[in-house]
Formats: structure tokens, sequence, C-alpha cells
């Protein structure tokens, strides 16, 4: 039973809602389809009206393992539909060799989500943007082609996205909705109106290229910004318009854009920001709650549908995390927890129930004039919903929140009546009428999650093991080595992420001191003189001249770390290295040797012995630390790695690169480590760090209970 009271002025009428479940009749659907219903501005699921309410949740951003666990918790917060992208660098590391196994198992993911109740958004770009490097696509584009104009008619990228949808779009055929898997809607592209193209030649043939696999078995569709602007290039003839937008925008203003490019259809904001990404050195970005649950109503109450982006965000594991450029380059967190409302770790916050409990809401006319969303609650926890005044009454209405009905008195779909108030005890004579409609969605009977346990696994010693600049680590983790007149770029190498190592001889004629400038550089780099550090060169801070004292014939090394290449703008041709020629007091340096360390495997460092803890390293330099987990506990419990004292670089546990560590800048200070990551007692987990600018002198690390993402506040009581 399920209870709401009403509170009116004049009209002494308090609502109580109580729940009816309707006997089910059955239904025998001979054919599966979904499809828009313009005239009637509606979507239909099998021939009936439907409307979604979708979280954003990629694939790719979370353990495989804990797929389900946090399908089922989208399902359990009324959500009745799961979005996705699909990465196009992941899946095709290199040129025609593709991978859709294990942690990249989309089909897997997708027949997850039908086992869990939820039907499936699908946007598979070619182009994603998501906060992730290069904007999903793969580097060696960029190897291949310098100068390829991406997201264009551009003949070479043009071929490229057509094989690969070749290869994604077969295998995703199956899934559709018309063919009895769960996708219901696919995107073209991503929020192209943003993009400074404007091809409309290109998007037109992105059109036909999707149509070709998914016919009429799922809608395609586009998601723009909520103006002209963005709408003007971003729509695609013959092709369902959607529009983004985040908390405290005008709802009515922002679908009056998308009904000036679609006069017809339903209103769909297919990207609804509960949260907002975040960069290093810069405060960690938060919504706030009750915003986000007051736009949601505003959106939910004028049927749209609207998707979560993102309920929840997860993790950039390795070298997966992207780049921003506004006034400077903006290098994206490990972390994607997004401030959404399943943590990083999939916890619930205090915004999943207070969206939940949006979701829930039963609707009800009154007067005919006033029109509002109330959640239907239990008898003995009723609540008040002041309208106009303060005297109250009460009488009780049957709200059925089932999405099948029968013509029964037990079993009422959308219910109206009229009531004649008593005022002081008094009869009148004029009638309340009331309506109440089926609501937003059905809450389904699934257990509300809980915050799961964490694993507090304490203090772990790191041990010295070699400086990265040795020459047996290039030999054990580098890639053969490249002698050329002028630095090349790591796409011009073949490398995609990781750092590369620029070395040449200094001149005999130099200054004191002399001037190092590196006129462009991607992205940040560390500048030794015969191994010993001597300053950074920083993108991020216009930072690419440095002061020398140089001797004649030594060494100079430029260690240069791609912090993420840019997943937005015009600049997503953003390749990474020294991209100009070096001079030192005005001289041209030549002839470099470069070695890439990608470091996508650091199996040879499992076999190097460590050093005592006395001993120092030249930075940069590998640590390495062990332990076990308690002894009376078999389970591996997510945790975090404290990073605390350590100034700036990139963490490994048991193999698994768990991302860039920087609280030097902050604001993320620990990783995230799933439990999945870890071994069991009595087996020994091994930590690696590549520690690239400073160490805390007791050389420790921890693993802790809690995050600390920067001045995070996390709100994970229910609401």
């Amino acid at each position: 039973m399920r209870s709401q009271c009403l509170l009116l002025s004049l009209l002494p009428v308090c609502v109580v809602l109580w729940t009816v479940a309707p006997e089910v009749e059955s239904q025998t659907v001979t054919s599966r389809e979904f499809r828009i219903d313009y005239e009637n501005d509606q979507f239909l699921l099998d021939g009936e009206p439907f409307r979604y309410v979708s979280g954003s949740l990629h694939y790719f951003r979370v353990p495989r393992v804990y797929w389900r666990d946090r399908l089922r918790k989208l399902r359990a917060a009324g959500l009745n539909a799961v979005c996705t992208y699909v990465e196009w660098s992941q899946h095709e590391p290199s040129p025609g060799v593709y991978n859709f196994t294990g942690e990249l198992d989309i089909i897997h993911f997708f027949q997850l989500a039908q086992e869990e109740g939820l039907h499936v958004i699908l946007r598979p770009g070619p182009y994603i943007c998501a906060e992730r490097e290069m904007g999903g696509f793969p580097p060696w584009l960029l190897t291949l082609h310098p100068e390829m104009k991406l997201r264009s008619s551009d003949s070479n990228y043009q071929a490229h996205v057509q094989s690969w949808l070749n290869s994604l779009m077969t295998l995703v055929q199956p899934q559709l909705y018309g063919n009895g898997g769960p996708i219901i809607l696919v995107q073209i592209e991503n929020e192209y109106g943003s993009y400074f193209a404007c091809d409309y030649d290109h998007t037109s043939w992105l059109r036909d290229q999707f149509s070709s696999y998914v016919g009429t078995d799922a809608v395609l569709f586009t998601t723009d910004g909520a103006g002209d602007s963005y709408l003007q290039c971003g729509k695609i003839d013959g092709v369902f318009a959607t529009v983004d937008f985040g908390s405290g925008t005008n709802v009515s203003a922002a679908f009056h854009a998308m009904r000036n490019h679609q006069e017809h259809g339903p209103l769909v904001n297919n990207e609804f920001y509960p949260g907002w990404l975040s960069h290093w050195d810069e405060p960690y970005q938060t919504v706030g709650t009750n915003q986000i649950t007051k736009t949601l109503d505003e959106i939910l109450a004028v049927n749209a549908s609207v998707n979560f982006y993102m309920f929840f965000g997860g993790t950039n594991f390795g070298f997966m995390s992207g780049a921003n450029y506004g006034s400077r380059y903006e290098p994206q967190l490990t972390s994607y927890d997004y401030d959404a409302p399943l943590t990083e770790a999939g916890d619930p916050t205090g915004k999943y129930f207070a969206i939940r409990e949006v979701v829930g809401r039963v609707r009800i006319t009154i007067l005919n004039s006033i029109a509002k969303a109330h959640e239907a609650m239990k008898n003995d926890d009723m609540s008040k919903d002041e309208v106009y005044g303060d005297i109250e009454g009460c009488c009780t209405l049957p709200v059925n929140t089932q999405p099948k009905t029968v013509s029964r008195a037990q079993g009422v779909p959308d219910f109206h009546s009229s009531f004649l108030p008593v005022i002081m005890w008094e009869k009148v004579s004029t009638p309340i009428s009331i309506s109440m409609g089926p609501g937003y969605l059905p809450l389904p009977d699934l257990a509300l999650p809980e915050i799961t346990a964490k694993g507090e696994y304490g203090v772990v010693s790191m041990f010295p093991v070699v400086s990265l600049l040795e020459d047996e680590v290039k030999s054990g983790l580098g890639t053969p080595t490249v002698i050329e007149k002028y630095p090349l770029t790591f796409e011009a190498l073949g490398q995609s992420y990781g750092f590369v190592l620029y070395e040449t001889m200094v001149p005999s004629d130099i200054g004191d001191p002399s001037l190092l400038d590196v006129k462009t550089i991607g992205d940040r780099a560390l500048v030794f003189l015969d191994k010993v550090l001597k300053g950074v060169l920083s993108r991020s801070r216009n930072i690419t001249t440095l002061s020398l004292i140089t001797k004649d014939n030594q060494t100079l090394q430029i260690l240069v770390e791609n912090q993420g290449r840019i997943n937005y703008g015009s600049r997503i041709n953003d390749t990474k290295g020294l991209l100009s020629n070096v001079t030192l007091d005005d001289s041209e340096l030549t002839q470099w040797k470069m070695t890439g360390f990608p470091l996508s495997s650091i199996s040879w460092l499992q076999e190097q012995n460590t050093k005592n803890l006395s001993e120092t390293l030249l930075l940069p330099a590998f640590y390495r630390g062990e332990f076990q987990l308690p002894e009376n506990n078999n389970s591996t419990l997510d945790t975090y790695l404290d990073t605390t004292g350590w100034d700036k670089g990139v963490a490994f546990i048991n193999g698994y690169n768990l991302g860039r560590y920087w609280p030097k800048a902050g604001p993320q200070v620990t990783l995230y480590v799933p439990g999945s990551f870890l071994r069991p007692y009595p087996e020994t987990n091994t930590i690696v760090l590549l520690e690239l600018e400073g160490t805390p002198n007791n050389l420790q690390v921890k693993f802790v209970s809690e995050p600390n993402l920067g001045n995070t506040n996390y709100s994970t009581q229910k609401v």
C-alpha cells in the first residue's frame, strides 16, 4: 500500500494514494517492432506508446564481472534502458585487427542488459567524445594519414569508417530489437552540430551506411545541443533528432529548439547531466541533487524521454582518459566518477534515490488546472504536498502503477472522479475534480542497492627497482630505437599511448647558461642532462623553454608523456611528442634517438630484483611492493590506492594499469582498485609504480576504504 496527502486551500481534500496490482492479461506479440509515431509525437513499442528513462553506463569503464551488478542497479532505480558508446580504438587497436572478446564482449553486455529488463540505446560513433582518448578514434588513423580530416568526407577517413562499421554492425544486427535483441535506438555520429566541419555529404553518407545494417529493426537518431546552431549542422535528413541539456535549463526553450528543426516526434533529452567531468589541476565538479530532480520532473512532465549522462561513470583505466582544449590544454582525470548517481565503485548515492523517487511518481490533476507529479507512498509514511493553502481533509484514491491493466474496479489504469469537500464539517455542493494519469514509469520489484564493503588493506612499502633511463629498461620495456635527423611524433613512430624518450648530444659551442626551446609539445616533458632531471615543459601551462647549464658532449634527454588526446572540438587531430624542431641557444638540435615506452605490458619488471629501501634511484623510476589480503577473508573487496606523498606517475596492480595518478596537481588523490583485480589470500598481490617526479620519504602507499577525488562529499545515504 502506498499513500500521498495533498493539502488544498479552501478545498479540504487530502488525496491518499494506494496501489492496486491489476490482473495482467496475456498478450501475444507476433512481431517485435520499435518505431516512431510522428503523428502522435510518441515512440511505439510493439504498437503500444512507450517512453524511456535511460542511464549511460560504458562497458569499457567497468570490469566485465561487474556489468550485471551495474545494470541491475540501473533497473532498480526505475530506469528501463541503458545507453552505451562503442569505442572504436579499443575494438580495432591496429588496422584490420578486431577484438570483441573478454572485457570488450559487447554482445555479452547487450545480453545481460536484456536479461535485466533493460532496452539498449547504442551510440557506435564512429566518433564518441566521451572524455576518452581522441574521442574514441584509434590513433593509428593519424599514423596512416597525418593530414586526414576526421569526421568529414575525406575519402581515407570514410574508407576506414566503412571497414569498421562493417565489422561492428554485422555483429550488432542480431541484437537489434526487430531481430529479438534489446537495441531500440542507434545513434549516428555524436553531437556533430558542435563540430566545425558541418559536412552534410558526410552525415548523409553515414546515414546510408547505418541504414543498410539497421533497416527498420531499430530507430536511427542523432544527438545535439539544444540550440539552433547545433541542430543546423547536426540534424540529418530522414533521421530522428534529439537534444541534450543539463539541470537548470529552461526545458520548454530546449525542446522548442528541437521543434524548430523537427516539428513532430517524441521529445528526447538524450544527455541529461546529473554530474559533470573534471580535469587535472582543477576543482572537482559536482551538480546539486535538488536542481537535478526539479529539471527531471519538468522533462518527464511533458512526456519526454531522457537519458542520464552519466548514471554510472566508472574509470578511465590505463591511458584512455582524454582531454579538452578551452583556453588551454586540460587533461581528464583517471576517475570518471562524474558525480553520478552511482559512484565510481557502483555505490548508490542520495542522488540515486532522489532520482528513483521522481521516476516512480504518479501524476495527478486537480480542478483540471493543477498538474503535478506525486510519489505513491506507504500509508504509515504519509507526506503532505501543499498546493494552495492550509486546510486539509482526506480521501482515498486507488493507484495502478503496473504497466498492464484490465477493466475492473480493483485495477484502474487512469482514474477520474469527483469528490464533495467538507469544510468545518459542513457539506457544500461544489465537487472537486481529480484525475490521475499512469505516472512516469512503474518501479520494478527489485531490492534497493546498498553501499558495498570496501577493503582497507593498509600500508605497503614500495621498493626501488630500476630507473626508466637505464639501457636495460629500454631493451626490456622499450620499442626498438629509431634514429632520425629531426624528432618524430608518437604517431610517426607508430605509438599510441605512454611515453617516448628523445635523446641527442649537446653541441660544443653552447653558451652558459643556454636556453632550450621546444616550441610545440604534446603534452608534458621531463628534461635531463646525463639522466639528471633539470626541469619540466608543459603544454597545459604553456612552458616550452628551459634554462640549462650544459657541458660539452652531454646527453640531452627529453621524456615526453602523452597525457591524453583531445576528445572534443576542432583539435581532435591531436598528435603527441616533440612537434617542432628543438633549439638550444637558437642552434637546431639534430640526430635524435627515439625509444617508445607504451607500457602495454610490464611483465619484464617482475623478473627484476628490488633494491633496498635506503637506495636512491634517479627519477623517473619503477617501484614495486607486495602484499596479501587478510587471512580470514577469501573475498576480494574493492579498495582505493592512496598515492599521497607521491608526485606523478602510473600505477599497476597485478599487471592491470590502474591509470595515472597526480596528487600534486589534484583533485584526484586515490585510484579505484576493483576487487576483481586482486588475488585472494594466500596469493601475493603486486603493485608497481612508475614515479616520474618525486617520492615520499617513506616510500609507502596505502589501500583505503574511501575515495579522495578532491573536496568530494559523497551523499551515500538514502533520501
